[in-house]
């Protein structure tokens, strides 16, 4: 079901075509008598009532085209419930965006995460974009996960992951969960007893150990934020950290249009042609 904004844009749609084609009908009534006018607006007017404006993203007349506000764009940001200026801004950011955002399509994300559902509107987003989320809800989850499937070209995790601490019960040296994991993904475990204790052996898989990550966390200062994964800030590839869903959408979207566009070398036994 369409929503009231949704109803309210179509509507103005068709009106602007009615319009248009009573314009064209009496321009046409002056120049060519009563007859072809009528016949003109009737079969005008039952076009621009039925025509699945919704459906229309850009109008093209030949090197011309415009594209429409109701397009895949606003369909994307109708998937969530946001208004006024922050809607506004979304907007332009996804229209600044659209060159990756085509690469992006297709796209895959490991997200890790013990509440998902602090991050929905952010994943329903993505999905509209046709980028698949896979959520795990701790990162020994995480990590088997890549063990099985390494087809991913991102991954977003939190910091703290207070489920994960309460169930592992290990003690972690001040290091959090998230940047636990980030140093198990990048390799780095051979002589660390924690990372071992918790992971298990180390994955030797270069498309895992060099997936771009995102840590996404709200409601924290950036300065400690930035302390706390200051045992991982340094590694490469490097990591990310944000906690605003604009500047999160965009990363998102560029590294993974990134990934996307760095072809996956295929073992020459396996070439057909």
């Amino acid at each position: 079901m369409r929503s009231r904004r949704q109803r309210d844009e179509f509507f103005w749609l068709r009106a602007v075509g009615c319009a248009t084609a009573a314009a064209l009908s009496i321009t046409i009534l002056v120049a060519d008598g009563i007859g072809t006018a009528f016949l003109l607006l009737v079969g005008i007017a039952v076009l621009v009532v039925a025509f699945p404006w919704q459906r229309l993203t850009t109008l093209k007349a030949g090197p011309f085209e415009m594209s429409l506000e109701h397009g895949q764009i606003k369909a994307v940001v109708d998937s969530i419930e946001i208004e006024g200026d922050a809607r506004k801004r979304l907007m332009a950011l996804l229209a600044r965006l659209k060159g990756d955002i085509e690469l992006a399509r297709g796209g895959r994300i490991l997200w890790v995460d013990d509440k998902p559902r602090r991050v929905v509107a952010e994943r329903r987003l993505l999905r509209a974009l046709q980028i698949e989320t896979v959520m795990v809800p701790i990162s020994r989850d995480a990590a088997e996960t890549l063990r099985r499937d390494n087809d991913f070209d991102l991954v977003i995790t939190s910091l703290y992951k207070g489920r994960e601490r309460r169930e592992t019960g290990l003690h972690t040296d001040g290091r959090r969960p998230g940047v636990l994991f980030v140093q198990w993904l990048r390799g780095d475990t051979d002589e660390d007893p924690v990372i071992c204790e918790i992971y298990g052996e180390a994955i030797a898989d270069k498309v895992v150990n060099n997936l771009p990550v995102i840590f996404y966390v709200a409601g924290v200062e950036m300065e400690k934020l930035k302390q706390a994964i200051r045992p991982v800030a340094e590694m490469e590839p490097g990591v990310d950290l944000t906690q605003r869903m604009e500047e999160f959408l965009a990363k998102t979207i560029r590294l993974v249009a990134d990934a996307r566009a760095d072809p996956i070398a295929v073992p020459a036994e396996k070439v057909l042609f």
